[in-house]
């Protein structure tokens, strides 16, 4: 593998995100002009406003692009949406020779790269990420989905874009719990394999006011190159990539319950640092990792996701819906739990009663 200050190369494709990613994306929407049948760009109505302009700024060969708009958030992560898409994609005359470009956060790289992934059996896609969470997580390593019957990602599959490019510079249309949400990701990736960007997260974080255009470009940075690394040993999820999945057993779960029950949305970096929390309590009584080291990662994380009037539901209701998470084997509820800080395991597994006291660890706090 080869990266440069400037891009990384992933699976087939590359990651632009350093100082000089739009002259790569100029680049790439001029030699797509001669390739590409049509051009076809996805948004949501925040960033139809916010960002799309500068997209067009930089490359204005794009005015010309048919604007595909969905409902913004998790609830139009679905099958109707990617109907819907499906539809206007076949009304906007596309071919498998067209090129569809997700411009937004997870909800739309995700949706539309499976939407691309599918229509005509497949047509290009490239992914330009607006929020941190999809700068530093879901816009790349090619998975691709939906959320069925209130499941998250339940239907999908794995599907390289063409490109993905990051501009830091979007990152300014994100307020401070879109911020939080992403920056939850970039503690997991310090905490599952590099203890230095773990304690520098926690340690220069406050309420982000104080980042620079060049603190968020190292940050990502570096969680790009802890992803891309694994994903490329295992672009399957057969084994190694489980290690992204710290937190997200738990806090697929809470996510899942509130949009089962039209609550109040809750983020996916807010729900995955609850489940950073509780998945921890149940790594100190599965594996090795220390009571200081538990109440470290504890305390840190609620100096960033205060508790606020969260409310985790029943134990059986959360257990039942992390029965349905697609890690499992068998009837066995899987988790990526901690030896210690910057040292996990996959595949790890723990009797109901020990899920619960991770539950009221976290409600205890």
């Amino acid at each position: 593998m080869s990266n440069s200050s400037e891009s990384i190369l992933a699976n087939g494709y590359s990651i632009f995100h350093g100082t000089d990613a739009w002259r790569a994306f100029s680049k790439f929407i001029n030699l797509g002009a001669k390739t590409y049948a049509s051009v076809n760009i996805l948004v949501d109505a925040q960033v139809e406003q916010f960002c799309l302009p500068a997209l067009i700024e930089k490359a204005p060969s794009l005015a010309n692009a048919s604007i595909i708009r969905i409902p913004s958030g998790e609830a139009s992560k679905n099958i109707d949406t990617v109907i819907q898409i499906w539809k206007t994609l076949q009304e906007n005359g596309a071919t498998r020779h067209s090129l569809l470009i997700n411009l937004g956060g997870g909800v739309i790289t995700d949706t539309g790269g499976f939407a691309a992934s599918t229509f005509k059996r497949g047509m290009d896609f490239i992914n330009i990420p607006t929020t941190l969470l999809g700068q530093v997580d879901a816009a790349i390593g090619g998975k691709t989905g939906i959320d069925f019957l209130e499941i998250k990602n339940q239907v999908g599959l794995i599907k390289c874009p063409a490109a993905v490019f990051v501009f830091p510079e979007y990152l300014k249309t994100q307020d401070h719990e879109q911020l939080r949400s992403g920056y939850a990701e970039i503690l997991k990736y310090g905490l599952i394999t590099d203890k230095q960007l773990w304690e520098s997260a926690i340690s220069n974080h406050s309420d982000f006011s104080n980042y620079s255009e060049s603190t968020w470009r190292e940050l990502i940075q570096k969680s790009l190159i802890i992803k891309n690394d694994i994903v490329l040993k295992d672009p399957e999820e057969q084994g190694l990539r489980k290690l992204l999945n710290f937190g997200h057993t738990v806090g697929h779960a809470i996510e899942a319950h509130a949009l089962k029950n039209d609550e109040l949305p809750i983020s996916h970096g807010r729900a995955v640092a609850i489940g950073m929390i509780c998945e921890a309590y149940i790594s100190s009584r599965v594996l090795n990792l220390s009571t200081a080291e538990l109440d470290q990662i504890a305390q840190a994380l609620l100096r960033i996701f205060e508790k606020g009037d969260l409310l985790i539901p029943d134990d059986s209701t959360l257990i039942e819906l992390m029965r349905h998470d697609k890690k499992n084997v068998n009837s066995n509820i899987s988790f990526t739990l901690l030896n210690s800080i910057a040292s996990a395991e996959i595949d790890q597994h723990c009797e109901t009663k020990i899920i619960s006291e991770a539950l009221n660890y976290y409600r205890d706090l």
